[in-house]
């Protein structure tokens, strides 16, 4: 990690509920040097992120208790936090869906599965890193 990774540590809040895939969540996330704050459901998704103040959110679309677009939606409509950049993952490829996302404001949209390497980039794109 070089030293200007260490001073500017980005922070990086996902909620994901499946524990396969928050283990390589959590495994590329770390390799790329991120602080790493991690929400099971979408339950207190939204307050974490302005507790936390996270640079980047990863939000599967659906989880339990809150989907996705329902924690979009209270993101983008809460001046504290609407503009910290939000990726969708999910496993719905429908037009419906990513339209839906990408029109409430998401920054991107990810398919699962998703290679390792494209998630990290997607993520250094909205970090402005690459």
């Amino acid at each position: 990690m070089n030293g200007s990774m260490d001073r500017d540590k980005k922070k990086v809040l996902f909620a994901e509920d499946n524990e396969s895939i928050t283990k390589i969540i959590i495994y590329i996330l770390k390799k790329d040097g991120y602080e790493i704050i991690h929400y099971p459901t979408g339950e207190g998704v939204v307050e974490g992120a302005k507790t936390n103040k996270p640079d980047l959110i990863l939000l599967d679309l659906m989880m339990p208790i809150k989907n996705g677009l329902m924690i979009l939606r209270e993101i983008k409509a809460d001046p504290e936090i609407k503009d910290i950049p939000v990726i969708f993952l999910s496993a719905n490829s429908s037009d419906v869906n990513i339209k839906s996302g990408m029109g409430m404001g998401a920054a991107d949209y990810i398919l699962k599965p998703f290679a390792f390497d494209d998630l990290s980039l997607r993520i250094k794109k909205q970090l402005n890193i690459i």
